[in-house]
């Protein structure tokens, strides 16, 4: 009876927190306007710089930061993340960008090209997070988006939450009498 009371209980918590509207997912794409006026492109700064993925299409609940280009997770559990990134330039194109979780890099798209003046590429991954973690993506120092910048997206969602099984009070003051 014990058993079957926790599993009824534990169920009945996952069961709340599915539907407790547990939505968290934000795609948002670079403005072109934040481009420099004379070369067109983002960048070439001296130090690592988050893109500000300003024009946003989905940001369920509000967990995605549009003026500094982080993610922060509100609740823990196990999400998916993936950007695109696209360079057009009349001279050398040369970008780095790495997405970023908690000031740790996770993956890296790049580009040294001397051949050609476009290039994309992209990149996909789940993490878990937890609570309070932030995910962005940077550009690396002394690099460069150039050209359509809203062909660089960065998106993200949570695939499924970490589920609390803890006992609550409650429980503990029922399960005493058996």
């Amino acid at each position: 009876m014990v058993t079957l009371y926790g599993q009824v209980r534990t169920l009945n918590a996952n069961m709340r927190a599915l539907e407790g509207g547990l939505k968290y997912a934000f795609k948002a794409s670079l403005d072109p306007s934040i481009a420099d006026s004379r070369t067109k492109c983002f960048g070439r700064f001296t130090t690592n710089v988050p893109i500000p993925y300003s024009i946003i299409s989905i940001n369920e609940n509000s967990g995605y930061n549009p003026s500094l280009g982080i993610y922060t997770a509100l609740q823990s559990g196990v999400y998916a993340f993936s950007y695109s990134v696209y360079s057009r330039s009349e001279s050398i194109l040369i970008h780095k960008v790495v997405l970023m979780k908690n000031n740790e890099a996770m993956v890296i798209v790049k580009e040294n090209n001397r051949d050609d003046k476009q290039d994309s590429g992209s990149q996909t991954l789940t993490l878990h997070l937890q609570k309070g973690d932030q995910v962005y993506v940077m550009l690396v120092s002394g690099r460069e988006l150039c050209g359509e910048l809203q062909y660089n997206v960065f998106t993200g969602y949570m695939l499924y939450p970490d589920i609390d099984y803890a006992y609550s009070a409650e429980d503990l003051r029922f399960l005493s009498h058996y």
